[in-house]
């Protein structure tokens, strides 16, 4: 952990979350709900990353198939799919 300042936080979660984080605990696999609760923290932390870099990278071949198709660059959707068929047979 890191070397931040801890604040505390009282939070309301439903009776299964609450039945969740008491056997995580019970497993041992953490000590505290507080552990439990960072843990999950982190996770969503990661993946919130991972959804805001997929979201740059379609954004980014948005731009770039707009600016070929501002180029002329366009194909034929029906040819580009039957050329894919093609290729699988």
């Amino acid at each position: 952990m890191s070397n931040t300042t801890s604040t505390s936080l009282t939070v309301s979660v439903p009776a299964h979350v609450d039945d969740f984080i008491k056997d995580r605990i019970a497993s041992g696999r953490f000590d505290t709900a507080s552990d439990v609760v960072r843990e999950a923290i982190t996770l969503l932390e990661q993946q919130e990353r991972m959804r805001d870099k997929v979201i740059d990278e379609i954004r980014r071949d948005i731009e770039e198939g707009a600016r070929q198709a501002d180029a002329g660059l366009l194909r034929n959707g029906h040819q580009v799919f039957e050329e894919i068929r093609q290729q699988r047979k």
